[in-house]
């Protein structure tokens, strides 16, 4: 009897779980930790954000990177230009940012940065 994996299965995907981790214990932050384990989550049980939400959580957090470390989806309207962090954008959530002259940046790229400390992460 096979065991089905659990948590992503793609190379790129486990690549930047990987390398989450590493910046974790490299830097000994909780921020990294938490967001390793949050994106080493099965697809089915990681955070999926509207643009509208974002939208609400970027007024509380003005000027933040907001990180959403699942997939950003198109539903709700955007009004400001917002800098997000994510494991996959939907094609109408990158358009709706993009049009508000806004910055969708991959997970990897971020980890990559190592910038955090401008950052919320939003489930």
């Amino acid at each position: 009897m096979d065991v089905k994996a659990t948590g992503p299965t793609r190379l790129e995907a486990r690549k930047t779980i990987a390398l989450l981790e590493m910046r974790a214990r490299k830097e000994k932050r909780g921020f990294w930790e938490k967001l390793a384990e949050e994106t080493g989550k099965p697809r089915r049980r990681r955070a999926e954000v509207s643009a509208g939400k974002l939208e609400m959580i970027a007024r509380k957090a003005k000027g933040k990177i907001l990180v959403v470390p699942g997939k950003v989806l198109g539903n709700g309207v955007l009004e400001s230009a917002l800098q997000v962090v994510a494991v996959e954008f939907s094609l109408g959530a990158k358009k709706k940012i993009l049009e508000k002259k806004g910055k969708c940046v991959p997970m990897r790229e971020f980890a990559l940065s190592g910038k955090h400390e401008n950052a919320v992460i939003v489930k």
